[in-house]
């Protein structure tokens, strides 16, 4: 027998129930851009560019909420919230997103920030 591929979820009740959340609690994964998108794209091989998937992060309205999950759940591989694993590593080490320089000025950043309180003291 041959096994039958799955369907792309096509509404919000179907991701839900893929992911196995309650449709009625509302999950930041349910409205995250990513999950109608190519999961390879967030998941490049060693050498290729993580730039696709980060670029598609940077419309998604859950953005703060996923790199707060990967942060919190010390995720190590894929883009998350728009960061590869390397600059979320980066992150927790130091903690001050001005002393990033590279994702300091990003809107995810700059939720982040304002999400936990992170400020640097004077």
């Amino acid at each position: 027998m041959t096994p039958t591929r799955r369907a792309a979820p096509s509404t919000t009740d179907d991701l839900a129930a893929l992911l196995d959340l309650d449709p009625d609690a509302h999950d930041w994964r349910i409205s995250a851009v990513c999950a109608q998108t190519d999961p390879g794209l967030f998941y490049p091989d060693k050498g290729e560019s993580a730039r696709p998937g980060k670029k598609i992060c940077t419309g998604c309205p859950v953005r703060t909420q996923c790199l707060q999950w990967a942060i919190e759940h010390d995720e190590r591989h894929g883009i998350w919230g728009g960061l590869s694993d390397r600059e979320r590593r980066r992150l927790k080490r130091r903690p001050h997103i001005e002393d990033h320089p590279s994702i300091a000025d990003t809107p995810a950043a700059h939720a982040l920030t304002a999400a936990t309180g992170q400020t640097r003291a004077a």
